[in-house]
């Protein structure tokens, strides 16, 4: 039976292209040393390419009828390149990842030429050395909405890369416009701070400002003028309560402007976003502060004489 066996696997590994070189009595003499069964003897083979390899027939049937060499097996894992091209792969064609929604999703893709199976990895690294790679860079699509393949990739700082996010930021201060990493840059604020403040509508001189709010500026003597860590800014509530909710007033820059939109609001029942207060209205500030003191004190006398 074995001998059978062994002329059938010769014939299938011949047509193939490629040269069984265990010999019939190795193939007996093996499969008794290993005690399995005919299709997992481990057995030497010569690839059409001339190179040697060991495989068993089972996995040559299967897959293995070419060495790892031709298969694509190119010794590249352990390669910072090569764990950038496999974060490529994910972003393009794994549905399940996080980032897959802005690349694959987008129907961004990657070029034949280092897709492929055969040789796609050694394609892209050859390119990775040989157009500007080095420790540190990043991969970079130098068309955010382009695929990846060398007309368009390149390999640049991380800070450059991400100047060329989709999602990026320029400000414009005092006539001049740059990207927020080099206003960070000039300014020392913080990606953080200053993201923040973009979101929460700062003015752009005040994004940029470096100037912090002491501790006895963050104190307010009137209720409901508190200052909010997270936003930098000044949060404003009413004294009354609407629809089982306190009343939310608005955030303000300073507490001064806090507490002139509290005046107005309880005085007339108008509430003034921040941009609307000048340095006109805060000249009022100290006569509306008498006024609303002066309506607190007659609804407490009321109050009390009520309760009385």
């Amino acid at each position: 039976m074995n001998e059978k066996y062994y002329e059938e696997m010769k014939l299938i590994v011949e047509d193939k292209g490629c040269e069984l070189l265990t010999t019939k009595d190795e193939f007996s003499n093996l499969k008794q040393e290993q005690n399995v069964s005919p299709s997992k003897v481990k057995l030497n083979i010569k690839c059409s390419c001339k190179e040697s390899y060991s495989t068993t027939y089972g996995q040559f049937k299967k897959k293995a009828y070419k060495c790892p060499k031709c298969r694509g097996r190119h010794g590249l894992s352990h390669t910072k390149i090569y764990r950038i091209f496999g974060g490529m792969k994910t972003r393009c064609y794994n549905e399940k990842t996080n980032g897959y929604s802005n690349y694959g999703g987008r129907g961004i893709k990657i070029c034949e030429e280092w897709l492929n199976k055969e040789n796609g990895a050694i394609n892209f690294y050859n390119w990775s050395l040989g157009n500007g790679y080095e420790e540190g860079l990043s991969i970079d699509r130098i068309n955010v909405d382009g695929n990846y393949e060398p007309s368009n990739c390149r390999w640049i700082t991380m800070f450059d890369q991400q100047s060329n996010k989709r999602n990026n930021h320029y400000l414009t201060i005092a006539g001049e416009t740059k990207h927020i990493f080099e206003w960070q840059r000039i300014s020392g604020i913080g990606n953080t701070t200053m993201l923040r403040r973009i979101k929460f509508g700062w003015k752009p001189e005040d994004i940029i400002s470096s100037a912090s709010v002491k501790l006895s500026e963050k104190q307010s003597d009137f209720e409901g003028v508190t200052w909010n860590k997270t936003r930098e800014r000044w949060k404003c509530m009413a004294s009354g309560i609407e629809n089982n909710k306190s009343i939310f007033i608005g955030w303000y820059y300073t507490k001064e402007k806090s507490m002139y939109a509290k005046f107005v609001y309880e005085l007339n029942g108008i509430k003034i976003h921040n941009s609307n207060i000048t340095n006109d209205n805060l000249k009022e500030l100290n006569n509306l502060q008498e006024e609303y003191i002066k309506m607190h004190n007659t609804y407490h006398e009321s109050t009390n004489n009520k309760l009385a």
